[in-house]
């Protein structure tokens, strides 16, 4: 929910009338400090943890019937991370960039305070780099997981990014700060 309204409060083609929150009205005039409900970067370094959580510790070798197991797991993972990272330097600019595991309260804080920052180029930088490998596997069109549950009579097929829409997107944002005419072509491809 904070996603949507950081995005779409602070659009041209939203308004907030007077019932609206203190708080509401601080996003919507792009206002907001510290203090502010919806101005939450921990949300997103939640998924981006979670993700590296996952990616250090699941079995990336593990075969069976002669494919890897968690493939398209691991892809999916790695465009919610993705995801998570777009949004953040869209956002705030330069955050700290992690890509390593942090289970304690002293490691995020010095990840914070000292760690690695990176501004929406470094950041798409790194994420292209990272789901390439990935974008034209044949194995499975969507590279997504192929779960058939549902939610709410909802597939969560849904639920996942394909890897080629993350890939192209991160192109299409990286392109926009770089003018560089190949990362329009690539988000095309």
């Amino acid at each position: 929910d904070r996603t949507i309204l950081l995005g779409e409060v602070r659009a041209d083609l939203v308004n907030v009338n007077e019932s609206a929150s203190l708080m509401l009205k601080q996003l919507a005039a792009n206002a907001t400090d510290e203090s502010n409900i919806y101005n939450n970067p921990s949300d997103y370094y939640d998924v981006i943890n979670s993700c590296n959580i996952y990616l250090a510790h699941v079995d990336s070798n593990l075969v069976t019937h002669g494919e890897k197991k968690f493939l398209t797991e691991i892809i999916a993972v790695k465009c919610y991370r993705a995801w998570a990272y777009l949004e953040l330097a869209k956002i705030y600019g330069e955050v700290p960039f992690i890509t390593a595991p942090i289970t304690t309260a002293n490691a995020a804080e010095e990840a914070v305070l000292s760690g690695e920052r990176r501004d929406l180029v470094g950041i798409c930088d790194f994420l292209i780099e990272d789901l390439r490998p990935y974008a034209f596997l044949s194995r499975n069109d969507d590279l997504r997981p192929s779960y058939s549950a549902s939610f709410n009579k909802v597939s969560l097929q849904k639920c996942f990014i394909p890897v080629r829409v993350m890939l192209g997107e991160l192109c299409l944002w990286r392109g926009s700060f770089t003018q560089n005419q190949n990362d329009f072509v690539d988000a095309a491809r």
